[in-house]
């Protein structure tokens, strides 16, 4: 038995040996176009790549259809890398098309044998269009032309349209670079950019009968802000080209080379119309705004609490679609709890097609008064464009317990001694007689007032030489100052310019703790500042509206811009917390 179970292991070693060889070679094919017009020449290449083999073989050519092979002797090359000390060996084996008939065609799959063992590619579409009227169009087509395309062009308010600038030009045009003009404004949108970090690449495209290049330039996401039609205005890009050289690829030197036919072109995209739709009312529920797919929690800090400590009730929004433009729902707070002006947060990503993240919405509530309360169910929705519909969330109501300190109670029963007599008897009114005036207070000081004044000036010399010597005592002097005139500043700023002003006040409250604290304003998290107010005794009741508000001041650019008046709420309740800071600091 145990020799048999010796001979399995090593035969399921061997197995598994097999699996991860297997593993290390890669057989794939690809054409060089997809769409080509009748008569074309298009390349077939069928690449084999790994870690472990020894032997291969010439592909087996496959018969085709509406093609035909101009010869079955393969261009063929070889590629040998060495990295982190596995080598890899890649070999191309390349073979000329020629189309012969108009239609959709496949290529079929590619046998390739390598080390005894037959791997197989997978099919490959290719699209063969007539020349006739590629001939009657010659003379009106542009050679290069820019054009916005979006993915729906009926949305819902509120719901993303995905539009791509996307450029096309003819092969015999070579595109050196391109730059968008800034100041392009989408009126009646919410815009997002969206960014997936790649670089444009070229691919065919069959237009009125002609062949073109076209290559996706930017990308944003777009949310109609209200019904009607909107008119999105054209997009400007500068773009560099010049007359294509050998090389067929038209984004080989996308970034470089120069020609004597080079030149700048300015091209702008056509006004492009949409129609958005309203969205349907709904019954029974709060509508929060959210357009897409979300989920929507509610929850509390803590369902126990005493008289007086704060409870924070936490509404979040997460999914994809309008994330920015969500809004708070209102709940049904007890009469006896004090309510604070909500604190706001999110997280957006911009990458790929869909915008997504989530959102915060954060209520401190302050109970004044011992006693059972509850925070009511709710019912709130979000919009469904996909099946237009709304999607209703219940949230389940919070039952709180709140009690009365002990702590607070005990004090409040001591005895307080008002050790105060009254005053009995006739009130007699006498008149001072005034003393010689060496002999009053205000002559020593007059007396001494030179010697006073010269150990004043004495230290404010000093004063002055350590100000412009020590920078750190210089900083930590004039922290003050700059934050209050930060403040001021950012006052000023928010009659024009919301988001500008959050970001002044932001500055205002983490300069002074860096001046004060001796640390570099920028360049630090919020954590680190926050950290040492915690360890200078700032108490826990200001330091979490002070995390709030400075999360919501760095996060402002990306959310709707809001109103004056929400921001002198927030720079009264910086103002309060810049008094409790200068305490500890």
């Amino acid at each position: 038995m145990a020799k048999i179970g010796k001979l399995l292991f090593l035969f399921l070693l061997m197995l598994g040996f097999e699996q991860v060889k297997a593993q290390d070679v890669d057989v794939s094919a690809t054409l060089n176009e997809t769409i080509v017009f009748q008569g074309d020449r298009v390349v077939l290449t069928v690449t084999v790549g790994g870690k472990r083999f020894k032997n291969v073989s010439n592909p087996e050519l496959p018969e085709l259809n509406g093609l035909r092979y101009l010869t079955t002797t393969p261009s063929t090359s070889t590629n040998f890398s060495f990295v982190n000390g596995v080598a890899k060996s890649t070999y191309s084996y390349s073979y000329y098309l020629l189309t012969e008939k108009e239609g959709d065609y496949f290529v079929p799959e590619v046998k390739v044998e390598i080390d005894g063992k037959v791997y197989k590619t997978s099919p490959l579409k290719i699209t063969v269009k007539g020349r006739t009227q590629a001939q009657d169009n010659t003379q009106n087509t542009p050679d290069i032309y820019l054009k916005l395309e979006v993915s729906n062009d009926k949305p819902f308010v509120g719901e993303q349209v995905v539009a791509k600038v996307v450029l096309y030009f003819k092969n015999n045009l070579e595109i050196l670079s391109y730059q968008p003009v800034a100041g392009w404004k989408a009126e009646g949108f919410w815009k997002e950019e969206l960014r997936d970090g790649k670089q444009p690449q070229a691919e065919s495209a069959i237009i009125n009968g002609m062949r073109y290049r076209k290559a996706e330039l930017m990308k944003y996401a777009l949310f109609p802000s209200k019904t009607g039609k909107l008119t999105i205005s054209p997009f400007t890009v500068v773009t560099t080209v010049r007359v294509a050289s050998r090389n067929r690829d038209p984004f080989s030197s996308f970034f470089g080379g120069f020609g004597t036919n080079q030149r700048n072109i300015d091209l702008e995209t056509e006004p492009l119309e949409i129609e958005a739709q309203a969205v349907p009312r709904v019954k029974d529920a709060t509508y929060l705004g959210a357009v897409g797919s979300f989920t929507v929690k509610r929850a509390i800090t803590q369902n126990n609490a005493l008289v007086g400590e704060s409870i924070e009730v936490t509404t979040t929004v997460s999914g994809t679609g309008n994330i920015a433009l969500v809004s708070k729902p209102t709940y049904e707070y007890p009469n006896t709890f004090e309510i604070y002006d909500p604190q706001e947060t999110s997280s957006i990503d911009r990458k790929g097609d869909v915008v997504s993240g989530s959102k915060n919405f954060t209520d401190i509530l302050i109970p004044r008064t011992p006693g059972n309360y509850e925070i009511p169910e709710m019912n709130v929705s979000y919009f469904n464009p996909q099946k237009k519909r709304h999607e209703v969330v219940k949230l389940p109501a919070i039952a709180m317990v709140i009690k009365r300190d002990p702590k607070a109670t005990q004090l409040t029963s001591q005895v307080i001694p008002f050790n105060v007599q009254p005053a009995l008897g006739l009130v007699v009114w006498t008149s001072k007689i005034p003393d010689e005036f060496y002999n009053e207070w205000w002559f020593f000081v007059i007396l001494g007032f030179p010697l006073i004044g010269a150990v004043g000036l004495y230290f404010y010399r000093g004063y002055l030489d350590r100000m412009e010597d020590d920078v750190q005592f210089a900083r930590s002097n004039k922290a003050s100052k700059k934050a209050d005139k930060r403040l001021i500043e950012a006052k000023k700023v928010a009659q024009t310019d919301v988001k500008a002003a959050y970001s002044a006040l932001y500055k205002a409250l983490v300069g002074y703790v860096a001046d004060r604290a001796h640390v570099p304003e920028t360049g630090e998290s919020d954590e680190m500042y926050i950290k040492i107010l915690h360890e200078k005794g700032l108490e826990e009741e200001s330091l979490k509206p002070l995390k709030q508000l400075m999360d919501k001041c760095s996060t402002i650019r990306f959310a709707p811009a809001g109103t004056a008046a929400d921001f002198e709420k927030d720079a009264d309740l910086a103002s309060d917390l810049l008094k409790k800071i200068r305490r500890v600091l």
